[in-house]
């Protein structure tokens, strides 16, 4: 009896590790330039209509945005953080306002 509830609950334990490390395995996109844009009290989304921003050209498209932060230190970090999502470029010239443009 008690091999078998030592067995069971070793299996319980081992299925409650696999569950938490494939949890642990799905990193969240850009969650650096997110926690950022959050620390600096701003609006974080991946959606292309959010930016202050409209494109240079056509098809420009864009990998995120922060919009209407507070703490005017964090645009130039907020920059060099797109560069390390794999975008090819930021705009930060407006107070308060980043579009990360994956192009």
């Amino acid at each position: 009896m008690r091999v078998r509830n030592l067995l069971a609950l070793s299996v319980v334990l081992l299925l409650s590790v696999g569950l938490a490390t494939a949890a642990a395995a799905k990193k969240q996109p850009f969650a650096a330039s997110q926690q950022m844009c959050s620390n600096a009290k701003g609006q974080f989304s991946t959606k292309a209509s959010t930016s202050f921003y409209g494109s240079s050209y056509k098809g420009q498209r864009v990998l995120w945005t922060c919009d209407s932060y507070s703490d005017s230190s964090a645009a130039q970090p907020m920059g060099q953080s797109c560069l390390a999502d794999g975008g090819k470029s930021a705009r930060t010239d407006a107070p308060g306002f980043v579009t990360c443009w994956k192009n």
